[in-house]
């Protein structure tokens, strides 16, 4: 079984391991005052370009943003957060355990606007009894965030400006920083968020390191006393030059970002193999995760060789999930997903046309003598001269003439409507872009001669999304001359090379179709067996 369902499934890119081996059997003091991490520190503060900042290394992502809230924060005052936060979801009610409330945000795309925070700081300061109440005195942000968007710069700038008028510190979880800030559509730099925030941290675990994170401090005044509070909270290694010769590897030649660009790439070549398939996305992400909503049925047989995250189930039929890409994954296994997915999807188009013809044929002879009167009404009545014995040869005459006629009808009958309601299901179908029109539902069955390739995934997202950004796939001047996903292979032999290709869709299609079949079981599941090649 083959894992999309993290970046952290591998262990640590080729050059941080042959660094950590190299160093291995160097004597160095401990607790990250080594000269490892002094010299790591010293790239980053560099990088950054704020003399204020100060860099600290801590073991994982919890425990550096408990760490920093917890220290950055009285008693008294609590955290604005999305409700999608990583703090708020995922790390089992850390921040709550340190004495500080979660002040939670409805969101669009994982994302905070200005205008949400300003409106809770307001709110509070306008209060005549707000000593009654937590007091806001921090933003919490992802970037990208839980669902794979990103801030801009101007953004940012929105953001801490309220922060800035209502005394507020601004802190940025950057866990996945290295896939935003080398997205196709970002405009921030790490020295953007030198001075554009009060903290954020560089990740490290889902960025290729083994583990380690490195918390940036760029106001003066929350590094006072900070590295109590990393023992305090556990996040203090021992042999802490184990992080910072990681982070200095991380940054030698820019690995940092060419990992990021790679994850994104491949990210990206996911979401345009799964856009020409006609599905849909939750929403619309441009770094290393992407959110396909795809039909249960066919989810249910990816399952048993493709490993994902189940992100929501929206209803009986659909699912979200999450696709999530890392400095190990490989071009080869994304195309095997793409070719197993369009497999399933035109087995399972198969299948539906074969019962809508089934049970539209057993229909038209389920009563042949009531459908051959109504279709010859000219029929002339029984001369009430003719004895009992000719009316009965008659009758049996009739209803046999009728049963042959009805078969050869039906057949011809069934194969037209089972045509015309493919072309029914989809000569309205509109494709309507985006950031115009929400959907309600993705069309899981796509047609049956596939013209033209999706060039912008511009399909459905969740109904309970108000907004969702225009999505616009890397092309090849914003990756250094990667190929578009027109072709998945090089390989002639490879019938799934020439898959959204405009010519012969259908002759390229049969071998796929061939190679699977399915069975409708009991249980109604679409289908019952499947077996994935070599």
């Amino acid at each position: 079984m083959y894992s999309f369902t993290n970046d952290y499934s591998e262990g640590a890119h080729k050059n941080i391991l042959a660094a950590l081996i190299k160093t291995n059997f160097e004597q160095t003091s401990g607790y990250g005052t080594d000269h490892f991490c002094e010299e790591a520190a010293n790239i980053i503060k560099e990088l950054v370009g704020n003399e204020d900042s100060s860099v600290h290394f801590l073991a994982g992502g919890t425990v550096t943003n408990t760490a920093a809230i917890s220290a950055f924060l009285r008693s008294h005052e609590g955290v604005i957060a999305p409700n999608s936060g990583h703090i708020n979801v995922h790390e089992s009610g850390a921040i709550e355990a340190s004495g500080h409330k979660i002040i939670q945000v409805d969101e669009t795309n994982g994302k905070l606007t200005a205008l949400q925070v300003e409106e809770i700081a307001k709110a509070h300061y306008e209060d005549e009894e707000k000593e009654h109440t937590v007091k806001p005195k921090m933003v919490y942000i992802s970037n990208p965030t839980e669902e794979g968007t990103i801030y801009y710069k101007d953004e940012i700038i929105k953001l801490k400006e309220v922060c800035d008028k209502y005394g507020m510190y601004l802190y940025v979880d950057g866990a996945r920083l290295g896939s935003a800030l080398t997205s196709v559509d970002n405009d921030l730099t790490l020295k953007d968020l030198g001075c554009l925030t009060d903290a954020f941290y560089i990740g490290g675990t889902k960025m290729g390191a083994l583990f380690g994170e490195a918390l940036v401090i760029n106001n003066k005044d929350l590094n006072v006393d900070f590295r109590y509070h990393i023992k305090q909270n556990g996040g203090m290694l021992a042999k802490g030059r184990l992080i910072g010769v990681q982070f200095i590897e991380l940054f030698k030649d820019n690995l940092y970002f060419e990992i990021g660009k790679h994850e994104n790439k491949l990210a990206n070549r996911l979401a345009l193999g799964i856009g020409n398939l006609r599905y849909g996305f939750n929403s619309l992400s441009s770094t290393n995760q992407i959110f396909p909503i795809l039909p249960n049925d066919i989810l249910k047989v990816l399952s048993k060789k493709y490993s994902f995250a189940l992100w929501e189930k929206l209803n009986d039929e659909q699912s979200v999930i999450r696709l999530c890409t890392s400095f190990a994954t490989s071009e080869k296994m994304v195309d095997e997903f793409i070719k197993d997915l369009a497999k399933l999807t035109f087995a399972k188009e198969k299948l539906l046309k074969e019962l809508e013809a089934q049970k539209a044929n057993e229909e038209i002879v389920s009563d042949p003598e009531e459908t051959y009167i109504a279709e010859n009404e000219s029929i002339q009545e029984v001369p009430e001269e003719v004895n009992e014995t000719s009316t009965e040869n008659i009758e049996v005459i009739t209803e046999t003439e009728s049963k042959s006629d009805i078969q050869d009808e039906a057949e011809i009958f069934t194969q037209e409507e089972s045509e015309n309601d493919l072309d029914i299901a989809y000569e309205d179908e509109e494709v309507i872009p985006i950031q115009t029109q929400v959907i309600e539902e993705t069309q899981s069955v796509i047609p049956e001669e596939v013209t033209e390739p999706v060039e912008t995934i511009s399909e459905v997202v969740q109904p309970k999304k108000a907004v969702v950004e225009e999505f616009i796939p890397m092309e090849e001047e914003n990756t250094g001359g990667f190929e578009k996903f027109e072709k998945v292979s090089d390989s002639e032999d490879d019938i799934f090379a020439d898959v959204f290709k405009e010519e012969n869709n259908k002759e390229l299609f049969e071998p796929v179709k061939k190679d699977v079949t399915f069975e409708k079981d009991d249980d109604l599941d679409i289908f019952s067996e499947f077996e994935f090649e070599d």
